[in-house]
């Protein structure tokens, strides 16, 4: 799949506004991410999905398009320079200790704008908003019930025993 390719029964008028509450959301079939913007699943395809990862880190093993996200990468495994004020947990970037930070202060910045349920994370608020869609495509094969969300299927499947 070419990053910019996207599945054609998404109907979009403007891919940065967010859909009416019966359209279809764009799905990465790659990890199950679901997206909120075409411009946002075309971006995570175009970040995460490419066949070549010619960067590889020292340390893990992990690897990566680009120099500078390795670059990036490679600090996880250094000093955690940023601490929380609060509980003194360290982090490598800034953006990781503003979004721990969260925990403490409650802050939901991230508000749905069918139903105004607020998240700390943006990822919290990505999986939320498929409740909206009243989409479940994902299918047992052993029953036929279906679900919205993988981690829905996978644990339907490992509590009835279904091969999955």
């Amino acid at each position: 799949m070419k990053p910019t390719d996207v599945k054609e029964d998404i109907k979009w008028t403007n891919p940065n506004v967010y859909p009416d509450a019966g359209a279809k959301l764009p799905e990465c079939t790659d990890c199950d991410k679901i997206f909120q913007t075409v411009a946002d699943y075309k971006e995570h395809m175009a970040e995460n999905h490419v066949t070549e990862l010619p960067y590889k880190c020292d340390i893990c093993f992990k690897r990566f398009r680009t120099a500078v996200l390795l670059r990036q990468h490679v600090r996880n495994h250094g000093e955690k320079i940023f601490k929380c004020t609060t509980c003194g947990s360290g982090f490598p970037f800034e953006v990781g200790l503003r979004r721990h930070e969260r925990v403490h202060t409650k802050e939901k910045p991230f508000a749905c704008t069918f139903c105004g349920m607020s998240f700390s994370q943006e990822n919290h608020l990505n999986r939320h908003v498929v409740s909206h869609s009243g989409t479940k495509t994902l299918e047992c094969i052993t029953c036929g019930k279906t679900f919205a969300y993988k981690q829905s299927l996978v644990r339907h499947c490992r509590l009835l025993n279904h091969v999955s």
